[in-house]
């Protein structure tokens, strides 16, 4: 080979291996943490395709593990100095993120690209607001609750299903037409409701009760309170002095001898094989009107991620119309997004009025009680559901604690 055309080889591989290198550094490759079940993951991993095809110099690894370590070991990563780019936020973690500075603001995002939020139900950005400012999370999915009651069981009792406008008092009379004692040893074995004891349920009934679980900046305990005692003494009372409600999982509304259940839009997946008829209905109305417990779900980037604009591409594409209808279709999710919500694809399937979900909303209320909150509730609350003490006295006992706790959590 000649020493001209030697020269010219060498020049061409030199922009080549600059070429090369210029191509590695445009090449980002993102990290999504996520705490979903496999089916989800996979549904992930579709739109995940579909965004780097229309994004060729961003890839995105997704990092998933159980909800139940998640929190513990984003915190971990963060402070081993290698965060995810992009997470899955439950509203449970979201103020401990906020707290410690974790998350990236994206207001200045959202101001640039004219990110709008009309489209998201109301308690979604509620429930991602932190100290009156909202900017930190898109939401992903929120979530509602309804009644599922059994159509055969109604029948033979011959009650009323429920109806627009029915209330508590009214699921009691109906309760003490549907709860059966079948082999006449004094207790029942079917009842009118099952999971009024669930904690992501019982703020349903508190509210409606006219009860304030926390104060409104978050510092003091308030379910003490006269309203919040005759609303927690009543679900004891459906138990232990009715004898219409049960706390047993042996009974639920899915084995066929609990004839409603509170419920969330999650829990049809676990009624799609009930071998009677049913159908879902908008919970009924308390003294103090009818409130429905929310719960959102919401995707954020850390503010460590070290390439904030990709992060922030994949963050508009994860809470699209489309994306979110494509997880919507597991049966899991709620959108956050009313168009996605109320697709033709989510009013499909079992219950037929899957509507209800959706319409109840209208009377949603983001629940911002901190999980240590409700730990405390659950252990001083489980002697009352059992009759062995008056919810007064377990009210008394754990409101010091609580304050304490929030306290801590608001320094």
């Amino acid at each position: 080979m000649s020493l001209r055309r030697s020269s010219l080889a060498l020049a061409l591989a030199a922009v080549l291996l600059v070429c090369a290198a210029s191509a590695a550094q445009d090449q980002i490759t993102l990290t999504l943490a996520l705490r979903e079940d496999i089916p989800t993951v996979e549904v992930y991993r579709e739109i995940l395709d579909d965004f780097e095809a229309a994004y060729p110099n961003i890839k995105v690894e997704i990092y998933n593990t159980s909800s139940t370590v998640f929190a513990e070991q984003i915190l971990v990563q963060q402070a081993a100095g290698i965060p995810p780019d992009v997470l899955y936020i439950h509203y449970t973690f979201f103020p401990e993120l906020m707290r410690q500075n974790l998350l990236l603001d994206l207001r200045p995002f959202i101001e640039q690209d004219g990110y709008e939020f009309d489209d998201f139900f109301p308690p979604t950005i509620e429930q991602f607001t932190w100290k009156g400012e909202f900017g930190y999370a898109i939401p992903r999915e929120t979530s509602s609750a309804a009644i599922f009651y059994n159509i055969d069981m109604f029948d033979r009792a011959g009650v009323e299903y429920p109806f627009h406008g029915w209330t508590y008092d009214d699921l009691v009379a109906m309760g003490r037409k549907l709860a059966r004692d079948l082999d006449g040893d004094g207790n029942n074995d079917e009842f009118a409701i099952y999971g009024i004891t669930t904690w992501f349920h019982r703020p349903n009934i508190y509210w409606s009760f006219g009860a304030e679980i926390l104060n409104e900046d978050g510092t003091k305990f308030r379910l003490h309170e006269p309203e919040g005692v005759q609303a927690v003494q009543w679900i004891a009372d459906l138990i232990n002095v009715e004898r219409i409600a049960t706390t047993n999982w042996a009974d639920r509304f899915a084995t066929g001898r609990s004839a409603m259940e509170i419920v969330n839009y999650w829990q049809i997946l676990g009624n799609l094989q009930n071998d009677f008829e049913w159908d879902a209905f908008e919970l009924p109305a308390g003294p103090a009107g009818k409130w429905i417990r929310t719960a959102t779900g919401a995707h954020g980037i850390m503010a460590g991620s070290r390439n904030p604009e990709a992060a922030w591409e994949l963050l508009k594409w994860l809470s699209s119309t489309e994306s979110q209808a494509r997880l919507a279709k597991l049966g899991a999710i709620i959108p956050a997004r009313r168009t996605a919500a109320t697709s033709p694809e989510m009013m499909e399937g079992l219950p037929p009025n899957r509507r209800a979900f959706i319409d109840t909303i209208a009377f949603g209320r983001a629940d911002n009680i901190p999980q240590e909150v409700n730990d405390a509730m659950n252990e001083y609350l489980a002697p009352v559901w059992t009759g062995a003490k008056p919810a007064a006295v377990a009210l008394q006992e754990v409101q010091p604690i609580i304050d304490a706790i929030l306290a801590d959590l608001n320094q």
